[in-house]
């Protein structure tokens, strides 16, 4: 006996259990799709935003400031003092890029980068804190950069380097080598930076 091949009953079940297709050839339903796609994606996107809101920078903002404790639960580097010149360049972009990260207003920045400051690098801001304060204003940021680069990054440094700038050829290294060096010198460059006053001693 032939096998019963599929009949016309079934071929109509199987097509009821089918999805429905969107026919684009009718720019009514081709619409109505596209408007309930675009709904979705909204939907989306707040709920994403209002997760980041409740577990992230959102959340903070209710809250008030910033406090010293939740800015040290990210682990910010300690600086202790005496060191060679771009390692305490490297602390310092480094306790920038946290601040920033965190979102510390501009009053708390130098409140919280003190703080991280141990040993001697603890005792010499003492000394030059008493020094800015003279009046009743705070001690802005780029007030204690200034200090700090003439502390840690004194003129004799910043000359070695304008002249290893000057005197930079390529050579045996690679050209990514050779940018990446003189990225690190134009940085360091006085001339460069076209503020020399900035860190006159």
């Amino acid at each position: 006996m032939a096998p019963r091949g599929p009949g016309p009953g079934r071929e109509r079940d199987r097509a009821s259990t089918q999805e429905p297709k969107i026919n684009s050839n009718n720019p009514v339903n081709f619409m109505a799709a596209l408007e309930n796609m675009a709904a979705a994606m909204q939907a989306t996107a707040e709920a994403l935003g209002q997760q980041i809101n409740n577990n992230g920078n959102g959340e903070r903002e209710t809250q008030g400031p910033m406090t010293l404790a939740t800015f040290l639960m990210v682990n910010p580097p300690k600086f202790k003092g005496p060191t060679n010149p771009i390692e305490a360049d490297t602390w310092f972009q480094a306790m920038e890029r946290a601040l920033q990260a965190q979102l510390v207003p501009e009053e708390q920045c130098v409140e919280f980068a003190t703080y991280l400051l141990t040993e001697e690098a603890s005792h010499w801001w003492q000394g030059a804190r008493r020094l800015l304060q003279q009046g009743n204003d705070p001690i802005t940021w780029d007030a204690f950069q200034v200090e700090f680069y003439k502390k840690y990054f004194p003129n004799s440094a910043r000359t070695a380097k304008e002249l290893e700038l000057l005197q930079l050829k390529q050579g045996a290294m690679s050209v990514s080598e050779y940018t990446d060096k003189f990225e690190e010198l134009f940085r360091f460059s006085r001339m460069c930076q076209g503020a020399p006053g900035d860190f006159e001693e």
